[in-house]
């Protein structure tokens, strides 16, 4: 398995200077009995336990060293405790069938844990060997950073948090049955909080139920630059029974997504009305495969310089929220299943959709259509689009007031000039739009051409004719659109 990073003793919560020699404690001199730290003989929970505990209320370090340390009840980590290991050496692991969260950084009711830093620790929740849902760490309380650790196998989340300025980066997430990371307002008890300026970067996911869990109630929520392998959820912008509203503020960033699920989208989630979140930015994520690739609501939300590939239906997905910006994406080789084949699907009113690049390179194609506004549809302009390879339609508008124009490879104007040859009174001009024209007009340049008109359109042609024949050759301007 990876490892980001060196095995480091800088753990000490960005304080290095400030807490002094006698702060530090070493977990194995708090055992109650040596062990050898090995799977057969490990160290116990008394030594982590006895070992916070020991820490001065001003603050200090917990050094864990290589080893493995059984965990048979909750860990409680306490206000500026801080926990390092010394990488994947630095093993906690729970005992078998005790079903318990592993470590617990947080208060009774509302009473919260503040300036916690965990580094360098391998969390085993041993899964195979619990029959009830576990968190590895749960925190609750105000700033908290998680660095360099690896959180496995749990039977439920790997980590769990409520609350503010919490900061998790350079971690591992593998097999955890549940949510790799949950960012919440509400916490396990149902009761209300906030979950404000949290993020994840920088971390790597690989099979978990789901990355990453955005429930409810929070704002100013960061995930970007993480590396996700998925047969499941990737990101999650969800609401649990005990919320009022989505999250607010929320970025998705510069994510690597690849998902072998034939019925979960790498990024989902939000909605529209009053439980709506607003101000939600996905932005220049790579997203492999998933049902759909991207399927987002809420109020005001920019779908941005994302890419989308192999899809089993639609790329991106549009049929919730408001103010919906969809831009400077590229969609291709999607409708994998070949049902839903379609790059970008508009499905409500009011959605931009511009500077996208939509279309199908394969040697045998499946993205049927690339930009779809269905006929529920009104108010959205589609422009700019490249769209081309496509097995239907380049781009089909079915609904109402919207606007499609100056899409490269859906033209839907034209225009041009064409001569009507001396002795003639008529020109057919192949206009190279998309269907028959719905408007369409020539100018004449001189008297024998000024009363000149649009005499018959097709799919393909229209014909331009003057009441005589002229006694020159003739040039006349003409204009069409659909």
């Amino acid at each position: 398995m990876p490892y980001f990073g060196n095995p480091s003793f800088t753990g000490l919560g960005g304080r290095l200077g400030q807490i002094s020699h006698t702060g530090i404690r070493i977990a194995t001199e708090f055992d109650t009995a040596k062990h050898a730290g090995t799977s057969a003989d490990p160290w116990t929970r008394a030594a982590i336990q006895n070992g916070i505990d020991d820490i001065p209320a001003s603050g200090g370090l917990l050094l864990a060293p290589a080893g493995v340390f059984s965990i048979s009840s909750p860990l409680a980590g306490k206000t500026l405790a801080d926990i390092a290991g010394v990488g994947w050496a630095t093993v906690f692991k729970l005992a078998n069938a005790v079903n318990v969260n592993l470590l617990n950084v947080a208060g009774d009711a509302l009473i919260d844990r503040t300036d916690v830093h965990i580094s360098d620790i391998k969390f085993d929740g041993n899964k195979a060997n619990q029959s009830a849902f576990t968190v590895l760490l749960n925190f609750q309380g105000t700033r908290l950073f998680v660095d360099r650790c690896s959180f496995l196998n749990s039977f439920g989340d790997g980590f769990f948090a409520v609350g503010e300025n919490i900061h998790i980066s350079k971690c591992y997430f593998e097999g955890n049955d549940d949510t790799a990371i949950v960012f919440s307002g509400v916490n396990n008890t149902g009761q209300g909080l906030v979950c404000t300026h949290v993020s994840a970067a920088h971390c790597k996911f690989k099979d978990n139920a789901t990355a990453l869990n955005v429930a409810n109630d929070g704002d100013w929520i960061g995930f970007s630059d993480n590396d996700i392998e998925t047969s499941a959820k990737a990101i999650e912008l969800g609401l649990t029974a005990n919320g009022t509203r989505y999250s607010n503020h929320v970025q998705i960033s510069r994510n690597r997504i690849r998902s072998t699920s034939t019925t979960q989208t790498p990024i989902a989630g939000g909605a529209a009305g009053a439980t709506a979140g607003e101000d939600i930015l996905v932005e220049k994520n790579t997203v492999r495969g998933g049902k759909w690739g991207i399927h987002v609501g809420g109020i005001d939300v920019r779908l941005i310089g994302n890419r989308v590939a192999l899809a089993r239906e639609y790329g991106i997905l549009i049929d919730i929220g408001t103010l919906v910006l969809c831009s400077l994406n590229a969609v291709k080789n999607c409708g994998q299943s070949g049902v839903n084949q379609q790059g970008i699907r508009v499905t409500i009113a009011d959605v931009d959709v511009l500077d996208n690049h939509v279309f199908d390179n394969q040697g045998v194609p499946t993205q049927d259509r690339g930009i779809v506004l269905a006929g529920t549809s009104s108010g959205c302009r589609a422009s700019g689009n490249r769209v081309h390879g496509n097995i239907t339609d380049q781009i089909l508008n079915l609904g109402s007031n919207n606007q499609v124009r100056r899409n490269p490879g859906h033209v839907t104007e034209n225009r041009g000039a064409a001569i009507i040859l001396n002795g003639t009174a008529s020109i057919v001009v192949a206009h190279g739009l998309i269907g028959t024209p719905l408007i369409a007009f020539a100018t004449g340049r001189n008297l024998e051409t000024d009363e000149c008109r649009i005499s018959a359109r097709d799919g393909t042609n229209v014909t331009i004719a003057v009441p005589a024949n002229v006694t020159a050759d003739r040039t006349i301007d003409w204009y069409a659109e659909v």
